[in-house]
């Protein structure tokens, strides 16, 4: 399966990347509220079994959510919410500061080009 990044990149998909939102998740959580290993492999599973050629990103952390939240794990969901925030803000800020980056680059240029 491809998923379909933010960006708009199209990459292999690969089950550990939620299997570490989810176990990153777990972290901010009680000892409880936490999703076993064998849930997780549920939800990797279910993701898996639905036989998508692509995939959004973002569909695949709802369906995270979902799967979460039908197994009773409100906090963790919250948490795993919460963790996809930040990642979708980081990722924002990394593209800002690349604009950045380039857009200070082609004025450096262009005064080397005048001087």
């Amino acid at each position: 399966m491809k998923v379909i990044k933010r960006d708009g990149r199209i990459v292999t998909y690969d089950r550990s990347k939620i299997r570490i939102a989810i176990e990153n998740a777990n972290k901010d959580v009680r000892k409880e509220d936490r999703a076993t290993n064998e849930e997780i492999k549920e939800i990797i599973y279910y993701i898996e079994d639905l036989n998508k050629t692509r995939m959004l990103a973002e569909d695949i952390q709802d369906i995270v959510e979902e799967k979460l939240m039908e197994l009773n794990k409100f906090q963790l969901a919250k948490a795993y919410i919460i963790y996809r925030y930040q990642m979708a803000l980081s990722t924002e800020q990394d593209k800002n500061n690349s604009s950045i980056i380039e857009l200070v680059g082609n004025v450096s240029n262009k005064n080397m080009m005048l001087a």
